[in-house]
């Protein structure tokens, strides 16, 4: 990869950090049912699920610091809720912009943390592409054997190939002799 191919990955990393942060908060501007929390991930443990059918998204778990204090029901998505059980230690991710429709805690996993907070991972890229851009760049090999020259020796090849099946047919050309030039030329040579 040269250096013309991380300044554009460079680029383009900034420019869908930015995108990505620019919808955040177009989002949070327009809803208008929004609750705001500090994000944070703890160690929890599940105190009590309460599954209600009727709800499609979202199910509530009541929680308990490691510490013992209680952090009363939380929302969580369906599926997450179904994987926990009452007694389970987990680590959770709390969500920093809930609506109804958004759950207020998450089960911790890196997936779940690049979708919440994609600036974080994509900052980590942007630091690790601009540490490649600075790297002195690689040493070229040198070249160890010295280089062919083809020459084209086919007219050859196929004058000897006609006199090797048709001898009498071809006739070899002879070089002129320098008695003959001279013979036929109309200076004496000296």
């Amino acid at each position: 990869m040269n250096r013309r191919h991380l300044s554009w990955a460079l680029v383009t990393v900034l420019a869908l950090t930015g995108w990505m942060s620019a919808l955040q908060l177009i989002h949070m501007g327009l809803s208008f049912q929004a609750q705001w929390q500090p994000p944070r991930i703890h160690q929890v443990e599940v105190i009590a699920l309460d599954r209600d059918p009727e709800q499609k998204f979202l199910e509530r778990v009541k929680l308990r610091d490691m510490e013992g204090f209680d952090l009363g029901w939380r929302t969580f998505t369906k599926g997450e809720a179904a994987e926990l059980q009452k007694g389970d230690e987990t680590w959770v991710l709390d969500n920093y912009f809930m609506t109804p429709l958004r759950p207020e805690t998450y089960r911790l996993s890196a997936f779940r943390l690049f979708m919440e907070f994609p600036q974080v991972v994509l900052g980590l890229a942007l630091l690790a592409l601009w540490r490649l851009r600075r790297l002195p760049p690689p040493a070229e090999p040198e070249r160890a054997t010295p280089r062919k020259v083809l020459v084209d020796d086919f007219a050859e090849r196929s004058q000897a190939r006609r006199q090797a099946e048709h001898p009498s047919e071809v006739p070899v050309p002879q070089a002129p002799s320098v008695q003959a030039e001279a013979q036929d030329s109309p200076c004496p040579r000296p």
